[in-house]
């Protein structure tokens, strides 16, 4: 199994097509808070027609494993981190990836993120811009820029102590109405098809959870490199989540359009046939 080694971590990661493919362009997905790459797969099994595709565990997620003590002094510290684990991983994954004209090594990727995954992908962007191509963020469900931050921030807030009361069963009840699961297909997981979900919940209520949708996003960085951003909701969606939200604002100060796809939060694996389909149009419009 692939792993690379990053500071106090072991990423776990899978690439499509698992045989060599230059002459394709790089794409990593991020995953969510579900903190699995199988929600990928689907997916990455249609794109590795057009891209070598890479899906992984985020550090402290499935299969990832922590090696050593870990930055946790801020959701901002663990989230440079996240991104500082896709660079690395882009930069593993390229290094014998030699342009043809120079041959010198490629070194920069598309990324797609997804929720929370979305989050560590803008930042990734404006952390690491120089190794991004095109930045894909899949509803990232920052609130801290949202007009009535402080309601979202004291829903959150109860979540999390529900969940240090009764346990994550019980808060993701709690988060699940927030988010409007119930009307959107596949944002709940069946449970018995994933072994890793408790623990995965658990490590997202801890460290993650809320430093990730209270973040801040550095405007003047991203006005900087805003042509390489693409923001995607769901037709799915809830128009009054979090999730669909964000993008909206990112849009309005940004001055960038919000992409509308097929289904909702997780579509890339109810339908990842569309959303491929989707993804693809809306890189070729960037261009």
């Amino acid at each position: 199994m692939p792993f690379l080694k990053v500071p106090n971590a072991r990423l776990y990661y899978e690439l499509f097509p698992n045989t060599p493919a230059p002459q394709l362009p790089l794409l990593v997905l991020i995953h969510g808070g579900n903190g699995n790459l199988d929600y990928f797969r689907p997916i990455a099994q249609i794109l590795e027609k057009h891209f070598r595709v890479c899906i992984y565990d985020r550090r402290g997620f499935s299969r990832s494993a922590l090696t050593g003590p870990q930055d946790y002094s801020t959701g901002a510290a663990r989230l440079a981190t996240d991104a500082d684990d896709t660079r690395a991983l882009i930069e593993h994954l390229n290094k014998h990836t030699a342009d043809k004209e120079n041959a010198q090594p490629v070194q920069s990727a598309t990324v797609l993120g997804n929720s929370s995954g979305a989050i560590v992908a803008i930042q990734v962007l404006v952390r690491h811009h120089d190794v991004v191509t095109a930045l894909v963020a899949h509803e990232p469900p920052v609130t801290t820029l949202l007009p009535n931050r402080e309601h979202w921030a004291a829903r959150q807030q109860a979540v999390y102590e529900l969940y240090r009361r009764q346990g994550h069963v019980a808060a993701m009840g709690e988060f699940y109405k927030i988010v409007h699961a119930e009307g959107d297909p596949g944002f709940v997981p069946d449970v018995s098809e994933d072994p890793y979900l408790a623990g995965n919940v658990m490590y997202w209520f801890e460290r993650e959870m809320l430093g990730y949708v209270h973040s801040e996003f550095d405007f003047d960085a991203l006005e900087k490199v805003k042509g390489k951003l693409v923001l995607v909701n769901g037709k799915g969606t809830h128009v009054e989540t979090p999730q669909y939200l964000c993008n909206v604002e990112l849009g309005k100060r940004l001055g960038l359009d919000v992409n509308m796809f097929g289904g909702g939060h997780v579509a890339f694996n109810v339908d990842p046939e569309l959303f491929a389909a989707e993804f693809r149009t809306a890189l070729d419009a960037r261009m």
